[in-house]
C-alpha cells in the first residue's frame, strides 16, 4: 500500500485522459456496446434464473472476443458436461451445426475438422473429474499455468455454485462474499485477465395467480447485497414470458440488462434485447431493421424448414427452449 498525491501520477493521468477507452473491447453486438464493453483486468458477473440463456450469452461474448481480437479463453462449466461435450457446444455456436443427430443441421465430420484448429488455438476447458472439487485457489493456479503455456485473456466460471466452498462459508455467505469477490477481482487485475462468472438467481416464488415472473433482482442471488456491493460489471439475463401458440412460455428474446458498471468508462446501465436462435446456438441483434449476428466465418446457411415452422409454429421451431427436455420430439 502506498499513499500518493496527484503529482506522483502526472504521466499516468494524462495517459488516461488521452487513452481511457483504448483498451475497451467490443462484445460483438453493436447495441450492447453502447452499454457495456469488456476491459482486460476487470470482472463481469452474469446472473439470471435457470435456463435463461446465461451460459449461451457468456459463450457468445467469448466467441466475439476471439473472432475480432484473437483472444484466448479458459472455461470451467461442469454442468455442461465432459470436455468433449463442452467443446461440442462451442463448435455448435461457431458453426451453427448441432452434434445432436436428431436434427437436420447435424454437423458433419468435415465441419468438425474445419473448426477444430480454431477451438484448439483459442479455447481450453477444465474438466471436472467428479472426485476432487475445484477451489478458487486451484482455479487461479490452473489459469496461471494456461497463461504461461499457451496465452490467456479471459476466464469463465460457470457457475459460482460449482466451485468448492466450505460449508461454514456458505452458511455465512454475507461474510464470505466480501472476501471471495475482492480476491477474484484482484487476481484478474494482477494477471491482466477479464474474468466472467455466472450465478443463479433463485427460481421465482410468491408469484400471484395470473401474474408472470419478473426479471430477478441481484437480491435473488444468495448473498445478494454483497454481490452488488463487490461486483464490478453486473449483467442480468432474463427471458420474459409471452404467448406462443396460445400458451405462456419463455420468449426466445433475452433481455440483457446491465445492472452495474465499474469503472464507469466501461459503459452505463441499460437494457438490450437479443434474440436467441436455437438451431444455430447464437444470439442475434436488430440494427436499423437488419438482423445481425457475430460473423464467426464458420456459420452455414441452415434454416428451419418452412413446413416445420407451419406445423409447430415459427417461435417453437426456432427456439422452443434453451434446454431440450428429455421428452422433446425433434422436428
Amino acid at each position: 500500500m502506498k499513499v500518493k498525491r496527484i503529482n506522483d501520477v502526472t504521466e499516468q493521468l494524462f495517459d488516461l485522459h488521452k487513452n481511457n477507452t483504448s483498451n475497451l473491447l467490443s462484445t460483438g453486438f453493436k447495441t450492447l456496446d453502447n452499454y457495456y464493453q469488456v476491459r482486460p483486468s476487470n470482472t463481469t458477473i452474469i446472473y439470471g434464473y435457470p435456463s435463461a440463456g446465461k451460459s449461451e450469452f457468456a459463450i457468445q461474448l467469448l466467441i466475439g472476443l476471439t473472432v475480432k481480437y484473437g483472444k484466448k479463453h479458459l472455461i470451467y462449466t461442469p454442468e455442461t458436461g465432459t470436455a468433449e461435450e463442452i467443446f461440442s457446444e462451442i463448435a455448435h455456436a461457431l458453426t451453427g451445426k448441432s452434434f445432436d443427430k436428431r436434427f437436420p443441421n447435424y454437423i458433419t465430420e468435415a465441419e468438425i475438422y474445419r473448426v477444430q484448429p480454431f477451438i484448439q488455438e483459442h479455447f481450453a476447458v477444465i474438466e471436472d473429474d467428479g472426485v476432487n472439487g475445484l477451489s478458487l485457489d486451484n482455479y487461479f493456479d490452473l489459469a496461471r499455468e494456461v497463461k504461461r503455456d499457451r496465452g490467456l485473456d479471459c476466464t469463465l466460471l460457470d457457475n459460482f455454485n460449482d466451485l468448492e466452498h466450505s460449508a461454514s462459508d456458505l452458511a455465512n455467505i454475507a461474510a464470505y462474499l466480501p472476501v471471495f469477490l475482492p480476491k477474484w477481482n484482484k487476481f484478474s487485475k494482477i494477471e491482466n485477465l477479464h474474468s466472467f462468472m455466472i450465478c443463479h438467481a433463485r427460481n421465482p416464488t410468491g408469484v400471484k395467480s395470473g401474474e408472470l415472473p419478473k426479471a430477478p433482482s441481484v437480491f435473488e442471488i444468495n448473498g445478494g447485497q454483497a454481490w452488488y456491493a463487490k461486483a464490478q460489471s453486473l449483467i442480468c439475463v432474463d427471458r420474459p414470458y409471452e404467448e406462443i401458440n396460445g400458451l405462456m412460455q419463455q420468449s426466445n428474446t433475452a433481455n440483457i440488462d446491465v445492472k452495474k458498471i465499474k469503472p464507469k468508462i466501461v459503459g452505463k446501465k441499460g437494457l438490450v434485447p437479443l434474440e436467441f436462435e436455437f438451431s444455430k446456438k447464437c444470439y442475434n441483434e436488430t440494427v436499423d431493421g437488419r438482423i445481425l449476428r457475430i460473423d464467426t466465418g464458420f456459420k452455414n446457411s441452415y434454416q428451419v424448414p418452412e413446413e416445420t415452422k407451419k406445423k409447430i409454429g415459427e417461435k417453437i421451431a426456432t427456439q422452443a427452449s434453451f434446454d431440450l427436455p428429455e421428452d422433446y420430439t425433434p422436428f
